[in-house]
């Protein structure tokens, strides 16, 4: 049996939300991405749906999820190449956790541009 700190973290204190556990801010987004796995040649398709200093949510193209936690990986968009380890994984998708963590203002522009496009796909779908 595995013990996972965060379940029982949240039976003796159930007031403790996720934002509170928060490091950094997070910041919603859409932006296609590719993670590709460090100890292997396998890649995976998906997009980014949130980002902040420290991390990104990726959900993969595929409708199944994968227990991946600990593997190492390089998530690829919008021109960047960002190397960090998968540390959860949840019906959302994967959480990856940056080895080096990016600047405020990066993670505050990146998040503005990719939720503008987001916004613009969607009311362009919305006309069509």
């Amino acid at each position: 049996m595995r013990f996972y700190p965060g379940t029982f973290l949240s039976r003796i204190m159930p007031n403790r939300t996720a934002d509170t556990r928060r490091q950094h801010r997070r910041f919603d987004c859409f932006s296609f991405a590719t993670l590709k796995f460090l100890n292997s040649s396998k890649v995976l398709d998906g997009a980014v749906t949130n980002i902040s200093q420290s991390g990104l949510n990726f959900r993969p193209a595929k409708s199944y999820i994968l227990d991946l936690r600990g593997v190492p990986v390089i998530c690829v968009f919008s021109s960047l190449r960002l190397p960090g380890k998968i540390v959860a994984t949840r019906s959302s998708g994967y959480g990856v956790v940056f080895l080096n963590p990016l600047e405020e203002d990066a993670v505050v522009q990146f998040a503005q541009s990719f939720h503008e496009e987001f916004e613009d796909a969607k009311s362009l779908r919305a006309r069509t």
